[in-house]
C-alpha cells in the first residue's frame, strides 16, 4: 500500500486493508472495484466514486479508481458505502423520499472512521 498521504493503489485488497484499519466491517460485502469503461462514464457523469447497489441479492460495494486517491478518502468512502448496505440490511431499497434521508445518515458516519484510522477513537 502507498504510504498515507498518496494515493492508493485500486484494489480490492487494499480497499479491505484500509476498510480493517478504519473499523468498517465489510464481512459478507463484496467489493468491486470499477474497470468497465462504459461503468467507469456513468459514474463519473453521476459525480459519484463509489455505490451500492440496492438491486442484488447480496451486498456489494463498487469502488471507481477515484476513491483510492488517498487513505482517509477512501477509509470515508467505504465508512459511507458501508452504511448504506446497513441501511438495505434492515429496512431494503430506499423509496424516492428516503434517498435524500439515507445520503445525509451515511455522510454523517464517515468522521467516526476517519477517527478510527487516526487512532482517536477506540
Amino acid at each position: 500500500m502507498a504510504d498515507e498521504g498518496g494515493a492508493l493503489p485500486a484494489r480490492e485488497a487494499v480497499a479491505r486493508e484500509v476498510a480493517g484499519r478504519a473499523g468498517v466491517g465489510l464481512e459478507g460485502v463484496t467489493i468491486l472495484v470499477i474497470e468497465d469503461p462504459g461503468y467507469q462514464a456513468y459514474m463519473r457523469r453521476m459525480g459519484a466514486v463509489a455505490v451500492t447497489p440496492s438491486d442484488l441479492e447480496s451486498p456489494r460495494i463498487d469502488l471507481m479508481p477515484e476513491a483510492f486517491t488517498s487513505l482517509e478518502g477512501l477509509a470515508r468512502t467505504l465508512g459511507h458505502e458501508r452504511n448504506h448496505v446497513a441501511q438495505l440490511m434492515l429496512y431494503g431499497p430506499p423509496g424516492t423520499e428516503s434517498l435524500e434521508r439515507w445520503e445525509e445518515a451515511s455522510v454523517l458516519v464517515e468522521d467516526q472512521y476517519v477517527g478510527y484510522l487516526r487512532g482517536e477513537l477506540t
